[in-house]
């Protein structure tokens, strides 16, 4: 029964630290990290593979790291989107998401990408829909950046640490107690 349990609860410490792991990321976005957009952007829509909070948020800034305005942000499920106020002109631009994931954790990354629509986009208002909006393409969910993943990793390393050691000495103590009842 003893080594039963042991194997049990070793078991469970060692499936512990997959959980740290399991923070909601990025599924897909429209436009797709790394892509070229050659027709005017009305919306940003990002999927992620879990629910995320309403507080949930994201940011459009330029390459000189101004901010663009956001219309109609929403967060629906698993999807965040939001529509530039104004048309977007040539040059790169970078989406700062920040989510809270359905485990409560926060987590932020960011994805890129480039406009070249010849002077297209130079119009106060987007047009009504564009390709890229209405069908997002598929990318690898981001990482979760280090110096973010650092932390809850820590902590549940030293918790299996402590554990550990607390079931060691209940087993040390339980064996001399054992061992001294025979004498």
């Amino acid at each position: 029964m003893k080594q039963t349990m042991s194997l049990f609860v070793l078991l469970v410490l060692l499936l512990m630290p997959s959980a740290v792991y399991a923070h909601t990321g990025l599924q897909s976005s429209s436009p797709a990290n790394g892509t070229t957009v050659s027709e005017p952007l009305n919306e940003i829509r990002m999927v992620f593979n879990t629910e995320i909070g309403s507080l949930s948020s994201f940011e459009l800034r330029a390459a000189d790291g101004t901010s663009v305005k956001i219309a109609d942000r929403k967060v629906d499920g698993a999807t965040m989107s939001g529509k530039p106020e104004a048309g977007l002109a040539d040059g790169e631009y970078t989406v700062v998401w920040k989510i809270v994931g359905r485990d409560g954790h926060p987590v932020e990354n960011k994805f890129a990408f480039t406009m070249k629509a010849s002077g297209q986009n130079q119009a106060q208002q987007p047009p009504a829909q564009s390709p890229q909006s209405a069908d997002p393409v598929k990318q690898p969910a981001m990482a979760v950046p280090p110096e973010k993943a650092n932390g809850p990793v820590l902590v549940m390393g030293a918790v299996i640490v402590l554990v550990a050691i607390i079931l060691i000495a209940v087993l040390v103590i339980f064996k001399m107690k054992k061992g001294s009842g025979r004498a």
